[in-house]
C-alpha cells in the first residue's frame, strides 16, 4: 500500500513539473509575441 502511494506521489510531482514547465513556456511565447508587435 505504501509503495502504491509513493508511486502515486511520484507521478503527481512529475506531472506537476511538466505543467509548470508548460506554463513557463506559454508565458515565454506570449511575451515573445508581445515583443514582436
Amino acid at each position: 500500500m505504501l509503495r502504491f502511494i509513493d508511486s502515486l506521489l511520484h507521478h503527481y510531482l512529475f506531472f506537476k513539473k511538466i505543467e509548470t514547465n508548460l506554463a513557463q513556456f506559454n508565458y515565454f511565447v506570449v511575451a515573445s509575441n508581445n515583443y514582436m508587435v
